[in-house]
């Protein structure tokens, strides 16, 4: 049972406004904490600084909404959902301060530069654990290595999506074409760690939840984990498409840059975010089936 299941079998038109709450709350999660990161390492200026601020200001704006609503919707909520909310709030206030800080200094030295980096990835990691444990069933078990698996998921999500919201953003306000491929390739290595990181978490996270290839099919959840590889599969050519065209951008004098580079650029960034977002909804529900699930026999 949710922590407010009660509250939603008593007043049916609740479950749509508190579905609402919650996926605007988390895209708030996915907004903020990848656009941190995306200014830590890319540390822009100009018109791509401006546009990453709009970003992060809409994204903190839609996450601290919801989530107070969500702490003052009435209903049973635990004392334990309510320290995970207000401790969300708290993590995305931490994002939004850190990348603020990266965004006033883009020139800082190495080591300040290292410290907001890993202070962003930090937080966002955060962030993802106070949800994953916010959006845990009542009496569900805890499982150490799922909820790992969960948690680094839903971090690797947020700083890639968020992170390519806000390229995007970037690249569309950016007229300078060297400027904006340069923020480009600063955030690609980041962006393949994280893809990389959900292919092996989503594969991790079906061996030890189900255990049999069979059960895949025969489950939600197994299908869910199914669709998440496949779109993962598809985000990699994707992404190796879009980095392919940046470094023959970057490599060519500014004079000689073929627009037919950018365009493609463009294009893929836009397929990963539609991809990017089917993901994301993918991969929502997951926490909260998780526990109708059979725990596998270990040894």
């Amino acid at each position: 049972m949710h922590e407010i299941s009660g509250l939603l079998a008593a007043a049916p038109g609740v479950t749509a406004v508190y579905a609402m709450l919650r996926w605007t709350a988390l895209a708030g999660l996915v907004v903020v904490t990848g656009a941190a990161v995306c200014a830590c390492v890319c540390r822009p200026d100009g018109p791509s600084a401006v546009a990453l601020r709009r970003v992060l200001g809409a994204g903190l704006a839609a996450g601290w909404a919801a989530g107070l609503v969500l702490l003052l919707l009435p209903g049973p909520l635990s004392p334990a959902g309510v320290r995970t909310r207000a401790g969300l709030l708290l993590a995305l206030g931490a994002a939004w301060l850190l990348a603020r800080r990266a965004l006033a200094a883009p020139d800082a030295r190495l080591a300040r530069r290292i410290a907001t980096t890993a202070g962003a990835a930090a937080t966002a990691v955060l962030a993802a654990g106070i949800w994953y444990i916010g959006e845990l069933p009542v009496g569900a078990p805890f499982i150490l290595p799922l909820a790992a698996a969960e948690t680094a998921q839903l971090a690797a999500t947020a700083v890639w999506l968020g992170g390519t919201v806000a390229l995007a953003a970037m690249l569309i306000a950016e007229r300078d074409a060297a400027q904006a491929l340069t923020a480009a390739r600063r955030f690609a290595p980041a962006g393949v760690v994280c893809l990389h990181l959900l292919m092996a978490t989503v594969n991790m996270e079906a061996w030890q939840s189900i255990g049999k290839a069979p059960t895949l099919l025969a489950t939600g959840y197994g299908q869910l984990l199914l669709a998440q590889i496949g779109a993962l599969t598809l985000l990699l050519a994707l992404d190796a498409l879009a980095r392919a065209c940046a470094s023959r951008d970057t490599a060519a004098a500014p004079s000689v840059t073929k627009p037919a580079h950018r365009v493609v650029l463009h294009r893929t960034l836009a397929a990963q975010l539609a991809v990017g977002a089917a993901l994301f909804l993918i991969a929502g529900p997951i926490p909260l089936i998780t526990a109708d699930l059979p725990i596998p026999p270990q040894g």
